[in-house]
């Protein structure tokens, strides 16, 4: 199993609600992102003024939460990962292949 890239990602007036060019529903608080590869993502937990939103509790608000920072955040939270990862390869001393 390959390895595992935890962060935090704070989001920040996210919209949760779009029709066309107009947006809604704005909601700001902080999701813990993994990721296994360099393209792939998952929402793990969703904290929103400190408190974590349960999943189990409210399954629709979380998957609106985690559809829109899809929609709207992937670049930001991929470069995110890039930056972890960069930095975790430095601290352990790993260098990339150039295969």
């Amino acid at each position: 199993m390959a390895a595992c890239t935890l962060i935090d990602y704070e989001f920040n007036e996210l919209p949760l609600i779009s029709d066309g060019k107009h947006f809604g529903g704005f909601q700001s608080g902080t999701a813990t992102i993994a990721s296994y590869d360099d393209d792939e993502w998952f929402v793990r937990a969703i904290n929103l003024d400190g408190v974590e939103l349960e999943k189990d509790v409210y399954p629709q608000f979380w998957a609106m939460i985690a559809n829109a920072l899809e929609r709207h955040d992937t670049d930001q939270i991929l470069e995110a990962i890039r930056i972890e990862d960069a930095g975790i390869a430095a601290r352990m001393g790993w260098k990339r292949s150039a295969a």
